[in-house]
């Protein structure tokens, strides 16, 4: 109940202060951490310096401990697939994880003139927009074949059923074979068309 309370609290102040709404706020991503909350923290005086100081190096902590199993996965894949030494496969992503790093916070300074999603958007916006919607539902689509298809639901049903009681077997079936890839794939469609204009949700 507290956080929810503080949660309504925040959008109010967004609403009141900064004249934004609800919808903006979810679709803020980066702005949302690194402008709107410094200018909610300054809001605070001087308790706001402390938790926001507080807050940004837990923020950096939790950056680091998923780019650390983020790294590890791409370096165990690069490893594997390519043969190399694991010292190799992580010399090439770290070098090509600080060259995109490079690249996109220039985004914000000498690249800012490149727009890719339209007026006021910027390199990381196109990158947030490639992985987060489009590669991840393209995933779940190409993970709905490969079960649905290829390795057919009865294996992953055989599979738990070794440990549990599997009672809606055949609805999971169903939807993992033709709801669910459906489904995804107007998502998918529906939000690139939203975000190229096309169409308005």
């Amino acid at each position: 109940m507290n956080n929810l309370l503080n949660i309504k609290s925040f959008l109010k102040f967004l609403s009141r202060n900064k004249g934004y709404t609800a919808i903006d706020v979810f679709g803020l991503s980066v702005s949302l951490m690194f402008v709107i909350l410094p200018q909610v923290f300054n809001s605070m005086g001087d308790a706001g310096g402390i938790i926001g100081c507080v807050f940004f190096i837990l923020v950096i902590f939790a950056a680091l401990t998923s780019s650390i199993s983020l790294v590890e996965t791409c370096t165990s894949i690069i490893a594997d697939g390519a043969r190399m030494s694991r010292k190799k496969a992580l010399a090439i992503v770290v070098v090509f994880t600080t060259v995109v790093g490079v690249i996109v916070n220039l985004g914000y300074s000498d690249l800012s003139f490149i727009q890719p999603l339209g007026e006021g958007t910027s390199i990381l916006d196109f990158l947030d927009f490639i992985s987060n919607s489009v590669m991840m539902p393209i995933s779940a689509i190409l993970t709905c074949i490969f079960v649905g298809w290829i390795i057919k639901p009865k294996t992953i049903v055989d599979e738990v059923r070794l440990s549990a009681n599997f009672r809606l077997a055949g609805a999971w079936s169903v939807m993992i074979k033709y709801i669910a890839p459906v489904c995804i794939v107007i998502i998918l469609i529906a939000y690139v068309a939203q975000t190229m204009g096309t169409i308005t949700l």
